[in-house]
């Protein structure tokens, strides 16, 4: 005999396609009748189901008329309807636990068994016991179909109960083909079992051990597919299992692939009943970029939670970033186009390129939306120029109108004078590329370098860098140490610059600034002292001249290391290797290396030799305003009233006036105040530095003894 479907002896019919549930917010109710209205359901009546069951005795009846009598009935159960002889009951669990086991469900249906309730002979008694397995495993069957098509199981559940049905149908058309055979009076229990044998006991055999490893682990959704694989894998396969198994993979990834397809292809979720890999956190917004210091957006926003289906396993990295990309894309409205898209299949095994061109294709089109159109490179590089003084006239600018505010208690500062010198300075400087002038602004800060860092690096559960925590209230500190650069960013180069990279350019210019603080206050003290170039004092002056001299050439030869050798050398390095990236994830990290890098280049990041350099430029500073005010002093003593000058006076008298000035300038070199002051500084810097150098030997070296006897 023949038969319509392949698994049970011919060729499956084609599947249709599963629908996807809308996406709504809730799941949707089942209306009472359908639970009310027991004769709709295509299981078995449990309720009807009796432990005490009446035995009637065919025994008296000829063999062959108990053969017709339970064909009959056996190939009513088969279909799903209780006979007279043959009824279910209820499992007792004093019962074989074999059958137990094998022939119920756990936790989801009514235990039970189909029995023989009548006395027959024995040898049709064993063909018909062996056949009501085949009974149990198709009730098993048909009660997973009916319970997990319920809303609360999800789409991918339902797309395999969708399949199922499709099996079970062909099943019902194989008995009723067994069912003319029948009525022809060509069917013996022999017969019987051999068709069901050869056509249909494996099927529902696999279709049992899936149903009971899905119930077994309540798999949802990729855990799903998971399950169906599991069980594909435990059993022998030929070519007909292996069908089977493609047919029934094919139907239940169908809404799995079309969630897949949303966020490959759109950067959005479709998942109603929580069944994607893929999940949004709806409490991490975009504005956190810029708000919280520990902001985890780009990493934690999307996320896989959830079971990935096996055959997707390698790829689905790729398939979270590719989402994330066109949601990118999406947020800041733009419209992804693509060519064509190619659907997917299971049978096909085409899944895994069509994901990895799909990423490609996020990926390329994100970067080059971010370097052309949004230009990051041009805005990183503009950001560069005032946080990281890669053009140094707008400093010298800046400093020339904001320098005596800055040397005011910062309590004190202004800070609108403050931002009217950014930008006077910003469009007066040589700087041609001025992406980001427009968000730049200054902010003035209640703790110095030192302090801030060490607040950082206590930072663990707070997010907010400018909490009462952090930025509790202490000594009131310089103008200069408070000052402090901002950038307002937009959307999307917020993904590069965080609160967190932000603080880090913060930090970088903080530390540059003060360094050239410190060299423009040694270069004031410099020319203040040029007034005594002409007089005769030999070496009074020579300690003094010598310490400036070191200090000089110390600030000058770190700023040169800090600006060339650190920050202009990782920032090419950037920007080479960012033009030559494949996706913003490699720009990030690019990013976050290059902020890094010229971290641990200027010595923030270590804790001796940055207190070392905080040492040094104190002295420096200290020692700058010290000789200046030494000077001012000097200057009052020695020099000779303007108006009093005869230049018409002979040499001799001109010689003899500076002679009274040197001897005059020679008495205040001599003061012992004087001398320990500056023996003092020269004994802080020489020690300071010669740990310094101690410290960083590995990093680089600068050569101070060569001026010490200066």
């Amino acid at each position: 005999m023949t038969t319509r479907n392949e698994f049970f002896n011919n060729q499956p019919s084609s599947p249709q396609k599963v629908e996807p549930v809308l996406d709504e917010n809730y799941i949707p109710e089942e209306p009472e009748w359908i639970k009310n209205r027991q004769f709709l359901s295509h299981d078995f009546l449990k309720q009807t189901i009796k432990s005490n069951v009446t035995f009637t005795d065919l025994k008296s009846l000829p063999a062959k008329v108990q053969e017709y009598i339970l064909i009959e009935e056996l190939l009513n159960v088969l279909v799903g309807y209780e006979g007279k002889y043959i009824q279910c009951v209820p499992i007792d669990e004093s019962e074989d636990e074999t059958m137990f086991e094998k022939n119920s469900i756990p936790t989801e249906n009514t235990l039970f068994k189909f029995k023989l309730n009548c006395e027959i002979d024995s040898s049709v008694g064993d063909l018909v016991n062996r056949i009501l397995p085949l009974c149990d495993k198709h009730a098993i069957v048909c009660s997973f179909i009916e319970k997990r098509s319920s809303y609360q199981y999800g789409v991918v559940c339902h797309a395999f109960c969708s399949a199922l049905r499709v099996l079970e149908k062909e099943y019902m058309l194989y008995i009723n083909q067994i069912d003319v055979l029948f009525k022809k009076e060509q069917l013996s229990l022999q017969k019987l079992y051999y068709h069901l044998q050869n056509g249909a006991w494996k099927t529902m055999e696999i279709l049992e051990r899936l149903t009971n490893e899905i119930v077994s682990s309540n798999a949802q959704g990729g855990a799903l597919l998971n399950a169906i694989h599991k069980v594909s894998t435990s059993i022998t396969i030929d070519d007909r299992t292996q069908k089977l198994f493609n047919f029934i993979l094919g139907k239940s990834c169908v809404p799995y692939f079309e969630m897949i397809e949303q966020w490959i292809f759109k950067g959005i979720i479709v998942d109603t009943y929580n069944e994607f890999l893929i999940e949004e956190d709806q409490n991490l917004k975009k504005e956190n970029l810029t708000e919280d210091f520990n902001s985890s957006y780009w990493d934690l926003k999307y996320t896989i939670k959830r079971e990935c289906p096996f055959f997707l396993t390698k790829v689905s990295d790729k398939m979270l970033t590719c989402g994330k990309y066109l949601n990118v894309l999406r947020e800041c409205g733009q419209k992804i186009e693509r060519k064509s898209i190619e659907k997917f299949n299971y049978v096909d095994g085409k899944a895994l390129s069509i994901i990895e061109d799909a990423h490609q294709f996020a990926s390329e089109t994100l970067l080059k939306y971010m370097l052309q159109d949004m230009k990051l490179l041009e805005k990183l590089r503009s950001m560069k120029h005032y946080f990281l003084f890669d053009h140094g006239d707008f400093f010298v600018h800046f400093m020339d109108t904001a320098e005596q505010e800055l040397s005011k208690k910062s309590t004190e500062v202004s800070l609108s004078k403050l931002q009217s010198a950014i930008e006077f300075a910003a469009k007066i400087c040589s700087i041609i590329e001025n992406e980001g002038v427009d968000g730049l602004s200054c902010s003035l800060k209640s703790l110095n370098l030192a302090d801030f860092l060490n607040r950082i690096k206590q930072l663990s559960t707070s997010n907010r860098l400018e909490s009462p925590i952090i930025e509790k209230e202490q000594n009131v500190i310089e103008g200069y140490e408070a000052f402090c650069l901002e950038q307002k960013v937009e959307w999307p180069i917020t993904l590069l610059i965080t609160k967190k990279n932000l603080t880090k350019f913060q930090i970088l210019f903080r530390q540059l600034f003060c360094f050239k603080y410190a060299e423009r206050c040694l270069f004031s003290a410099w020319v203040n002292h040029k007034f005594i170039k002409d007089l005769n004092l030999g070496s009074t002056f020579s300690a003094f001249y010598a310490l400036r001299h070191k200090m000089i050439h110390f600030i000058q030869n770190f700023l040169s290391y800090a600006l060339v050798e650190v920050v202009e050398r990782n920032f090419i390095e950037f920007e080479k290797k960012a033009k030559q990236a494949k996706n913003l994830d490699e720009v990030m990290k690019l990013h976050d290396q290059f902020l890094d890098s010229s971290l641990n280049g200027i010595l923030v990041s270590s804790s001796e030799p940055f207190k070392c350099l905080t040492k040094l430029l104190s002295c420096c500073i200290l020692f700058s305003r010290y000789m200046n005010q030494f000077s001012l002093s000097l200057e009052d003593g020695i020099m000779v009233d303007q108006e009093n000058i005869n230049y018409t006076d002979s040499l001799e008298k001109r010689r003899d006036r500076i002679n009274q000035a040197s001897e005059l300038a020679k008495q205040y070199g001599q003061d012992e105040s004087y001398k320990r002051s500056i023996s003092k500084f020269t004994t802080t810097f020489d020690t300071t530095l010669t740990q310094l150098k101690a410290y960083t030997t590995h990093i680089f070296s600068l050569s101070f003894d060569s001026n010490a006897n200066l």
